[in-house]
Parts: structure tokens; sequence; C-alpha cells
């Protein structure tokens, strides 16, 4: 059976790593592509220290000569503390990682432009820190047989509001990840205004069919103290990003399916006047990365609520024994519902491995008068401070991955809020059947490390 080798390690950065930085595993090998997330954060690699401001970003970095436009992407959010007007929302398809600016800076505070990829067992870029930024860079790299094509790119969801768009990929994708802003073009450095985030995944089933869709959507906009932090998380829709203020999504994206070389979306206006998709300033670009698996590995994508109780939370992954887990952790209650204040204003993004567990989260308080945003990173599978920043015993969520089991993982929640929440998992692994479900030799000797090169 082919091998799926992956790896998850973070680097810390601060203002003195502005240049050239070497993002690698020694002994990975040549990555065929990496995921690629992060935070601002006080003390560097300190764990689960927080910065102010809330800041985080998700993209990737692909391809063999980074010619094109849409070899790396990355969309992120950030709001300022207790200052108006400063919260920000922006998508690159330049960039693998970036800090989003806020109003009153119209560059990006720190950033990471892949310029070598791959590179002996990882990748170098250009990076770049402000002055009063410390900040993470995680990568989750993978290579090995097991990925058997990548592609990368994006595309615009305007015009009829009801006609299916195609997505050309080259192949017959298993997974399609898509990320979006509120942006009226791509590549947008102006200062923000606010926003909407969405990191959305698909996953194909049998045949063309699909097998499951969901997202994380946000919404930051104006001033903290006027204007509502506000969130969907969907269990149909790969994007549907909510309106500013208002308890609905202003549009939203459904894949139709995984055809031969391309995927099938039909897009669909909502929001008061229904016309976001077919205005002159669309707000509806799109960056994507999709990937096909060989055979004796596939992809499982669930939402799930959170456990209610302290303990072990068995995930059932059908199928397959889990190597590498994408999770997005949210405090919504209802999926489809686009709450504000504390149900939207904190969430954390994670990637999982037998060897590292490492994960994202972003604080947004509303209304608060002061150091009312924060961002951290921890490593660990979950670690979600509330909006206000609380970490007291069941007002947050804590756990640890229990393992990876034939057809299941384990998270070992030590806090958790009591009601139920939703968050989603995307797990890859080698088929129970037919396959050995056992993780590869290079995964089970690897080690947990902080920067590159310490795996």
């Amino acid at each position: 059976m082919a091998t799926l080798n992956k790896v998850v390690f973070q680097t810390p950065m601060s203002v003195s790593d502005a240049g050239t930085t070497t993002f690698e595993s020694t002994s990975f090998g040549n990555p065929l592509f990496a995921l690629v997330m992060g935070t601002q954060h006080a003390g560097g690699d300190a764990n689960k220290a927080l910065q102010d401001h809330a800041t985080i970003s998700f993209g990737w970095v692909e391809g063999t000569s980074l010619t094109s436009a849409t070899d790396q992407a990355a969309v992120a959010q950030r709001e300022q503390d207790a200052q108006a007007n400063q919260s920000g929302i922006h998508l690159d398809t330049g960039k693998g990682f970036f800090i989003a600016p806020s109003v009153s800076a119209a560059q990006y505070d720190s950033y990471l432009e892949c310029t070598t990829f791959p590179d002996t067992d990882g990748y170098i870029g250009t990076t770049r820190s402000a002055a009063d930024d410390d900040y993470n860079i995680v990568n989750a790299m993978f290579s090995g047989g097991a990925i058997s094509n990548h592609a990368a790119g994006r595309t615009n969801f305007a015009g009829d509001p009801t006609s299916q768009k195609t997505i050309t990929v080259g192949f017959q994708a298993d997974v399609l990840i898509a990320i979006t802003d509120n942006a009226q073009d791509f590549d947008a450095t102006a200062a923000g205004g606010g926003g909407r985030y969405t990191l959305g995944i698909a996953v194909r089933g049998a045949g063309t069919a699909v097998a499951a869709q969901m997202s994380i959507n946000r919404a930051e906009w104006a001033s903290q103290t006027t204007a509502k932090p506000r969130g969907i998380m969907s269990n149909g829709y790969i994007c549907k990003p909510p309106d500013d203020n208002e308890l609905k999504a202003r549009w939203r994206a459904a894949v139709d399916s995984f055809e031969a070389t391309t995927i099938l979306v039909t897009p669909e206006d909502k929001g008061d006047d229904a016309t976001n998709l077919t205005q002159d300033n669309p707000l509806s670009y799109v960056a994507w990365f999709a990937f096909k698996l060989a055979a004796g590995h596939s992809a499982n994508l669930q939402m799930r609520t959170s456990p209610t109780s302290d303990g072990i939370d068995t995930i059932t992954t059908t199928g397959i024994t889990p190597e590498f887990v994408l999770a997005a952790i949210s405090y919504i209650t209802t999926l489809e519902d686009s709450p504000d204040d504390a149900e939207a204003g904190a969430y954390c993004l994670s990637f999982m491995t037998v060897a590292n567990q490492i994960c994202c989260s972003y604080m947004s308080d509303q209304g608060a008068a002061t150091t009312n945003c924060a961002s951290t990173n921890a490593t660990q599978a979950v670690y979600c401070p509330a909006d206000d920043q609380s970490v007291a015993d069941g007002s947050h969520f804590a756990a640890t991955l229990d393992g990876f089991n034939s057809g299941n993982f384990g998270l070992d929640y030590t806090s958790e809020l009591g009601t139920g929440r939703q968050q989603f998992f995307l797990a890859i692994g080698a088929d129970v059947v037919g396959g050995s479900g056992v993780p590869s030799a290079y995964e089970q000797t690897t080690q947990m490390g902080t920067g590159a090169g310490e795996i």
C-alpha cells in the first residue's frame, strides 16, 4: 500500500526573523504540499500564552515552480483590541500565511511568501515581522505515494446566483478545501474595515457523489463596540459567510459533484437584497485546494456536537484508521444559525498526527472596552479559551489526542461547556479493509518538536 508521509510542526517567528526562513522537518524528504496556519502569539513558542489582538490565518503552499498565482494562498482574520473600525479579513493568493492588516496599516503586519518549493525536507520562504509581532507558523506537510495528485486555484462565484459553476482540477479529487473573504478582488492588501471568513471542506463519496461538505464561517465588522462578531457552522455548504448584522448568510455555495476532471458547485444569493453575487463588485472570491488519494487511503469528514462532560470522546471515522486530522472547534450551538456574542466570538483550528498536535485559537469579546481580543496556540489537539479569554474549568474547550484507532480516534477533554457545541473533523488515513491501517514508519519514529527541523 502507498505511504502517506505527514508531519506537523510549528516555527516561532519574531521581528528578528524577517528575511528568509526555511521550514523543514529533518529526513522528511521533499513535500508535495503543506497546509499552513498560525496566529500572533506572546512569547514566540510559549504554550497557551495570550497575545493582544485577535489574529488567525489558514492557507497552503504547493507547486514546483511557484510561477502561478495559485501555488500559495491564505485567508486571515484580525480584530484590534478596543479600537473602532479595526477589524480586517483578507484573502491573498500570493502568501501562504499572513496577519491581516488593521485599518491603520495598509500592509500585512507579518507574512510568509514561499519562494522555493520543495526544498530538502521542506520549503523556503520570505518572511516579514512587524515590530510588535511574535507569531507561530504551523505546517502540516505531506508527501508519499498516498497523495496521487493535487492542484490549487481560485475562482469567483459571481454571476447568475443559481447557475452551476465549474472548478477545473484536472483529475477526480477526493478532498476540496475552500477559503474566502469579503474582498472585491483577490490579494486585497489595503487596510481592513471588517469582513467575512470561510474555511470549507468537501469530501467525495462513491462515484461522483459528495459524501459530506461543511464549513466554519465568521464575520467581524467595523468597531467591536458597535458591531457584532457572527458565526455559522454549516453542515451542507462549503461556503456560507454570515451577513454583517443579520441572522442569516450573505451567500452560500454547495458542491454538487466530483467529476472526472472538475468539481461542480452551485452558489446561491442570500441576505436582504439578494444581489451579493450579481452586483458590480461581488464579494464572492474563493481560493481552493484539491487533492486525490491513492488506493488504500481515504478521507472522512463529519460534523459533531461537542461532549457535555469531561473524558474521552470517541469520534468514528468509518472505514479508515486516521493518520492526520484537521479540526474546526466552535462555540456555536445550532447548525446553520448565525449567532453573535459569545457563540461567535471564539474558535479553534487544529492539526493532529500521532506525533504532534497543535492548535490555533481566536478570541473576540463583543463590546468589551479593553483587552477584548486575543489569540494563542497550544501543543495539544484543542485549546480554545472563551471569547472573554476565560480558561476557567467549564468555560472553555481543552482536550488532548487520545490516539488513532481502527475506525475512530479519541479526544480526552479536561474542560468543556456542559452544553453541546458544533465542531467538524477531516480525517485522512489508511483503509481498514484492504490496507494495513498502520501509520508510516516516518510518523512512528518522529517526536514532538516546536520548530523547523525539530520533529
